[in-house]
């Protein structure tokens, strides 16, 4: 059954809008980061000197500031993230609690990630008893990479994976995430679309 709202627009039987053939999604859409958001990990970065190919393994807690004054000498490798022994080995964190309580009363749910491995994930949560979470709604660093061709800082590419979610039809979407360049950068984009809420959560 159809309800007219406007002269193009109409709620189809699950109370969404539909508005030019898209669907708008009305129900709210929960997006958590990984590290630092729901898990903490032991995992390291590699660091590849260019000049001597000297190795250096940094403690992905101190990479942050590492890069701020090296980041132009190295070349750095995040393999060690990208395995399911690593999330399984993870320190769950206290929001991982309120991620369980969404998903066990049915709630929209999304993962976005600096992380470069997408099926690690997937992988994981399937291993954690969590089966059925919309992979649609999974988006990683790596994919973004290699979908849009770009070379751009995490916020910048985390920020992709929203507009993707926007053109999906999700227009009240609540963020969690511990950085806030990331929180901040996504949050821009209620500039760009007048329709698209977005409730950052810093964790």
């Amino acid at each position: 059954m159809k309800y007219i709202v406007k002269f193009d627009e109409y709620i189809n039987e699950n109370n969404n809008i539909i508005k030019e053939d898209k669907v708008i999604i009305k129900e709210p859409l929960y997006i958590y980061d990984i590290d630092g958001t729901l898990l903490e990990t032991n995992a390291d970065v590699t660091a590849v000197d260019k000049r001597d190919g000297t190795i250096l393994k940094i403690p992905h807690q101190e990479w942050l500031e590492f890069v701020k004054t090296d980041n132009d000498y190295y070349n750095y490798d995040f393999g060690e993230f990208d395995t399911l022994d690593c999330l399984k080995k993870a320190k769950l964190l206290p929001t991982y609690t309120d991620f369980l309580y969404k998903y066990s009363n049915n709630q929209l749910i999304g993962i976005v990630s600096a992380r470069g491995n997408k099926q690690s994930i997937i992988d994981f949560f399937k291993q954690s008893g969590i089966s059925n979470l919309d992979e649609s709604l999974i988006y990683t660093v790596g994919d973004l990479t290699s979908i849009y061709c770009v070379e751009k800082t995490n916020p910048l590419r985390k920020k992709l994976a929203f507009e993707d979610l926007y053109n999906k039809g999700y227009r009240n979407i609540i963020f969690y995430d511990d950085m806030e360049d990331n929180l901040d950068e996504v949050k821009k984009l209620e500039l760009k679309y007048n329709d698209l809420k977005i409730d950052i959560k810093l964790v």
